[in-house]
Order: structure tokens, then sequence, then C-alpha cells
């Protein structure tokens, strides 16, 4: 008799989280389905029990104004909520809005503290958004030698920008010594996944031998390598480079170039 009365005690006790289990289910599926009425009324019950996944979901369709009438303050609460308990995702979307002044007040301070939040977290979008802020002195005092170190940080993601942006401060020394090979390694990191700016970047370093011996033809190569993804910059440059290149030396080029792969990380 015991025995029973502590499996019905149990039962009783998990029961209102497998339905609250349930209901945040219910409430995804008619997200994923596109039915942001139904969501919203879903969320919403939830979200008032603390359920952080619910908060950030009701706080977003609040925001864009899907399934229901926008509303940014109302957005801005639930974020607030879901980023006080730690959530990552809330603490950046917060940010974005103080430093915005999107249904709060215009605070960069206030952006830069959630984002470092965030940053402190592992989330490495917020590092590069507070890498920018250090980097511009907005909400914070100018920090080149912090923004570098919050951009490598963020450079986990391996976002191609991010990887791009470390290697440009490398080359013009902001936030560190100037260091050729670092800022190749980097923009070459870039330039893998077929992001054309460091392509175009790389095809400068090696017209201008900026940190490494003048190469015209493996600046041919970044160049044209931008220039077939529609870099008006990069078609430029290339047909400028052409005029100091030899037959050879161009068709060299192009053949690197055709044979060059993306790496896939």
């Amino acid at each position: 008799m015991r025995l029973r009365t502590l499996v019905l005690c149990l039962a009783l006790v998990s029961t209102p989280v497998l339905v609250r289990a349930d209901a945040l289910d219910d409430a995804l599926g008619f997200y994923l389905k596109g039915d942001f009425a139904a969501a919203a009324r879903a969320f919403e019950p939830l979200a008032e029990t603390g359920d952080v996944v619910a908060q950030i979901h009701l706080g977003e369709l609040l925001l864009s104004g899907r399934g229901v009438p926008p509303n940014v303050d109302k957005a801005a609460s639930w974020f607030t909520r879901a980023a006080e308990q730690g959530n990552t995702e809330a603490q950046l979307n917060l940010a974005m809005m103080y430093l915005r002044g999107t249904g709060v007040r215009h605070d960069p301070k206030e952006a830069a503290s959630w984002y470092r939040k965030a940053a402190d977290l592992g989330n490495a979008e917020a590092a590069a958004e507070l890498a920018g802020l250090y980097l511009n002195g907005i909400g914070v005092e100018a920090d080149e030698a912090q923004a570098l170190a919050l951009y490598q940080k963020a450079a986990v993601s391996e976002d191609p920008e991010i990887l791009m942006t470390i290697g440009i401060m490398y080359g013009q020394g902001v936030g560190t010594d100037t260091d050729w090979d670092k800022a190749i390694t980097w923009l070459k990191r870039s330039a893998d996944q077929n992001y054309s700016r460091a392509q175009f970047n790389l095809g400068v370093v090696y017209g201008k031998g900026m940190g490494v011996a003048v190469d015209r033809v493996e600046s041919y190569k970044w160049f044209d390598l931008a220039a077939m993804q529609g870099d008006d910059d990069a078609r430029d440059a290339r047909d400028l480079l052409t005029q100091d290149m030899t037959p050879v030396q161009i068709a060299e080029g192009q053949a690197r170039s055709r044979a060059w792969r993306p790496k896939i990380n």
C-alpha cells in the first residue's frame, strides 16, 4: 500500500511537466507549419509559466508581427524574461533592441552589457557584435585590442566575415602589431569558404606584395574567383591587373582559378 501511494505521488508530481512538454511540442508544431496565430496562443500560457523557449518564440512573433499585431514593447519584455534566465539568444535579441532603441530606451551601454553576458556564455554572434562596439567605441570605451580578442573568440563560428575582419586587423595593425603572416592566414580561412570579399582582399595582398612577394598569377586567381561571384571591384581589379601580365601568366591564373575548390568545415 505504501509503494502504491509513492507511485501515485510521483505520477502527480510529474504530470504537469509532461503536460507542459506536450503543450510546447504543440506550439512548436504550429510555428513550424506557419500557423503563427495558433503558435502565439499556445506559447503565451507557457511563457507566463517561465518557459524560455516559449518566451523567445513569443517575443519573436511579437517583434515581427507574425500571427499577432506587432508589439515591440511586449517583445522586449519577453526577451528580457528569457535573457534573465541566461538564454543567450534572448540576450542577443535584447542587446540589439537596446542598441536600436526598439521597444526599450536607446542605451548602447545596456546593449554592450547584454552582448557581454551572451558572449561570456559562448555566443559567438554576441562576441562579434561586442567586438564591433569596442572597435567603434559605442557603449564602451574604444579598445582595439579588446575588439580583436573578441573577434578571435567569435571565430569559433567560422563566420567568413569575422575571419576576414581579423585578417584585416592583423594586416593594418589594428589592436595588435602588423603581422602579415597572420593576416594572410585569416584571410585564407575566410576566402576558402568562397567569401568574395576575402578573395578580393587576397587579390590585393598578392598584387601589391603586402607581406609577400608580388605574385600577379596568385592575385589574378583570387580576383577572378571573387569576380565570378559578381564582385565588381574584383572584376575591375582583375582586368586592370592583366595589363601587367603576360598571356602565359593570365592562362596560369585562369587555370588556378578553375582548379580551386572551397573548403567545407
